[in-house]
């Protein structure tokens, strides 16, 4: 039961780290990522496939936007989709307009390669999860809210403090073992060499 509860506690502490850097490596508030990612994660996307596809969405978007990327999959309302993507800076409103669009490609080989000029690999797994379209991605994430799934920002911060304490506990701990070894290593060597 100690290791249970220890395990549990540590998973938690190390997704608040997890969703700390998330959040400040893309600009996207936690709430946003946890529930869209509860809609991925009930599709099949891993949690590691998701954070990697909204940092490769960062890097895409980053990169510019450019309407002629996405002609093959959204033919004529390529442009008009690029106009309201580059007037969007906020990167979760960004994300909201990609996961909107995305569910609004009925093709389903059109919306993985849509979602994969985004996401990467994991697009073509996060496109699954737009099949029932905006309405089925908003009713995921408020399942997330409902089922408990969603941690709160002060959650997340106390998590996240606690993981990085843990840490550096751990790392004191490492340097009293080294300390504790080094002066056996000095009190046994002499001895070793006389015999």
């Amino acid at each position: 039961l100690a290791t249970s509860l220890r395990d549990l506690v540590m998973r938690v502490g190390d997704l608040g780290g997890e969703l700390t850097d998330l959040s400040a490596a893309t600009g996207i508030g936690t709430t946003a990522i946890q529930n869209i990612g509860f809609a991925f994660q009930k599709s099949g996307v891993e949690t590691e496939e998701y954070h990697s596809g909204l940092r490769k969405m960062i890097d895409t978007l980053g990169d510019g936007v450019k309407a002629a990327r996405f002609v093959g999959t959204l033919g004529k309302g390529a442009s008009g989709f690029a106009q309201a993507l580059k007037a969007t800076k906020d990167p979760a409103q960004q994300l909201e307009l990609i996961l909107a669009q995305m569910a609004s490609i009925e093709s389903p080989a059109k919306r993985a390669a849509f979602a994969s000029i985004f996401f990467g690999k994991a697009g073509v797994k996060m496109a699954a999860a737009a099949a029932d379209g905006a309405d089925g991605l908003k009713r995921m994430r408020r399942e997330a809210e409902a089922l408990g799934q969603v941690m709160t920002e002060d959650e997340i911060k106390r998590a996240d403090e606690f993981s990085d304490t843990y840490e550096s506990l751990g790392m004191v701990l490492e340097g009293s073992k080294r300390g504790f070894a080094s002066g056996l290593i000095e009190g046994l060597l002499p001895a070793m060499q006389d015999l």
